[in-house]
């Protein structure tokens, strides 16, 4: 009963593991992005002027991507996008949040780096800039 419910709860916080982890497939220089080419968050984070819970899926889609970047000429490099080119894969999404989190009721008041520290200078996606418990406690 015991090795089932670690199975249960490895299983169920293997996503959230990756993302912290920064073991992530998307290749996405988040400096180069915001800081080189001026991109707003909101631009590729869809939805988070308008989300009203944490358990909302903001990360982009590739057809985000594909937006600014032509998708066809990438052709078969899936190593552009993709650390691993064998099996490219979509980012884990984010489902251990809190539900009753709202971007609606901070956007207005906090700038994303407020709460997202560091996210506009790092070279890749990862989980280490979603805020903590302690982060939210500087405010509330």
């Amino acid at each position: 009963m015991k090795q089932r419910l670690l199975s249960i709860c490895f299983l169920l916080l293997f996503p959230l593991m990756l993302i912290a982890s920064g073991d992530m497939d998307i290749v996405f220089p988040h400096a180069f992005h915001i800081e080189d080419m001026g991109v707003e968050c909101d631009q590729c984070h869809a939805g988070v002027n308008s989300s009203v819970s944490g358990l909302d899926n903001l990360l982009p889609e590739m057809a985000i991507c594909t937006e600014c970047h032509d998708g066809d000429s990438a052709g078969d490099d899936c190593g552009q996008c993709h650390r691993y080119i064998n099996d490219p894969q979509e980012s884990p999404r984010i489902t251990a949040f809190l539900p009753k989190f709202t971007h609606v009721a901070h956007a207005g008041e906090v700038g994303c780096e407020q709460c997202h520290q560091g996210v506009s200078a790092s070279m890749e996606t990862s989980g280490h800039y979603l805020p903590t418990m302690a982060l939210c406690m500087n405010c509330h």
